[in-house]
């Protein structure tokens, strides 16, 4: 089944590596100077069985190598720096302690040695927000459709999403090559209707349904405050399907499907712009 939760995390951090002030989540640093940015932070966090993981990438600017004190959830310490190569970074945390559910509100806090930001957002949860596709199935090979007729994709409500992201993906032979053509669309919508054109030019669909709270990808706005550190933290569900087109462009014989996980980080990737 195609259904996992990831939280993420686009942060587009500035992070301090001259004429640093040293401040920690250990100390009071009211008076932090603000710097120009030297670092992007990307992460992710899932919560599953009430318990929330995360990963955090930091990743340096102009060949600097990024440095981040710690960073806290809701008062909890729940990353150090643990390792990097060059000028990357990363750290993971989690939290066995606090159990939460969709709905809930973190607290997140960056530690730099220049200063500290903090975001305030909501979280998603695992199978109960994910956004089912109610009119496909999700198992290999998938549903078919006509080549020559429009149809509708609808999936289930997410009480707790912001935003849906659909991704539409059509491909199909071209001298032997897979050609891939994909579009993505903003929407508060349960309903989205595939173009009779993109059918009719297609061998395969793919129709990948994302939930999410915070910023959407393209609305070029953050939701993290202070100087030090700005950009956008997203909590995100994943659904996708399948769908063989009927009489369109001839393809391959169909292989097995892809690794469902590994879909839903391309799909994550794609969208959210991260690399």
């Amino acid at each position: 089944m195609r259904k996992y939760l990831v939280l993420g995390v686009v942060l587009l951090a500035a992070i301090v590596l001259s004429q640093l002030i040293a401040c920690s989540d250990d100390e009071d640093c009211p008076t932090c100077p603000t710097f120009t940015q030297q670092a992007v932070l990307v992460g992710e966090a899932q919560v599953d069985g009430g318990e929330l993981e995360a990963y955090m990438y930091a990743f340096g600017v102009d060949g600097l190598i990024p440095d981040v004190d710690s960073v806290t959830v809701d008062g909890l310490r729940m990353w150090s720096q643990l390792g990097g190569e060059g000028v990357m970074a990363w750290m993971f945390g989690m939290d066995t302690l606090t159990t939460r559910t969709s709905g809930d509100s973190i607290d997140v806090h960056i530690y730099t040695p220049g200063g500290m930001c903090s975001c305030t957002m909501r979280l998603l949860e695992d199978d109960v927000d994910d956004p089912v596709i109610l009119n496909f199935p999700d198992t290999y090979p998938g549903d078919t459709v006509d080549a020559d007729a429009a149809f509708d994709v609808v999936w289930s409500d997410v009480p707790n999403a912001d935003y849906y992201a659909v991704m539409l993906e059509s491909s199909w032979q071209d001298g032997g090559s897979w050609v891939y053509d994909d579009t993505v669309v903003i929407s508060s919508d349960t309903v989205f209707t595939v173009p009779a054109e993109r059918v009719a030019n297609a061998g395969r669909l793919y129709v990948d349904i994302l939930a999410a709270t915070g910023p959407h990808p393209f609305q070029g706005t953050g939701n993290i405050t202070g100087s030090v550190v700005q950009g956008a933290i997203n909590s995100i569900c994943y659904y996708g399907v399948r769908i063989v087109v009927v009489d369109g462009v001839t393809m391959a014989p169909a292989g097995p499907d892809e690794d469902p996980e590994a879909r839903e980080r391309e799909v994550i990737s794609r969208v959210f712009g991260r690399n």
